[in-house]
């Protein structure tokens, strides 16, 4: 009677283990994918910081070009002063930020730019790269280990016009 009595708590054991990894399973399972699709989604994403939310209009072209190359994008904007977007770009939560150039260095954290100015050509204002500095100019900057090919993307298209 003991030995049958062992033999069905050991059988009870390997059902309750059995039922509970297959739970556990499931909870891996469900984690993994809402992990993977945060990651997606994020990385069909750029957000982009402004000084002047009337400079947003200025790049209406070259997200144009951006977008045609990636038909999911999507596309936030953001204002604040300069301290505030450098912070939210060195936080990570901004991928790309326009700020005036007004010749102060940039805070510690690695980051790369380049200067622009507003240029009007016959009916468009657009934002031209120039090679100058300038207190008049304005300077568009992203982390230095930027692995996003989306913002690359737009990096590029914003360069070569």
């Amino acid at each position: 009677m003991i030995k049958v009595l062992v033999v069905v708590i050991i059988l009870g054991i390997f059902v309750l283990g059995y039922l509970m990894l297959g739970k556990w399973n499931g909870f891996l399972y469900h984690s993994y994918r809402s992990r993977q699709q945060k990651k997606k989604q994020k990385e069909s994403m750029l957000r982009i910081g402004f000084f002047n939310p009337m400079l947003e209009k200025y790049i209406a072209d070259t997200l144009q070009q951006v977008i045609k190359q990636y038909p999911t994008l999507s596309v936030d904007f953001y204002s604040g002063t300069k301290e505030e977007l450098i912070q939210e770009l060195s936080a990570r939560k901004l991928d790309v930020i326009v700020i005036e150039n007004d010749m102060t260095p940039m805070p510690d954290f690695q980051c790369l730019s380049q200067t622009f100015r507003l240029e009007q050509r016959a009916d468009q204002i657009r934002l031209v790269k120039v090679r100058e500095e300038a207190p008049d100019l304005l300077r568009v900057v992203w982390p230095k280990n930027q692995n996003s090919p989306i913002v690359r993307y737009f990096l590029k298209c914003l360069s070569d016009r």
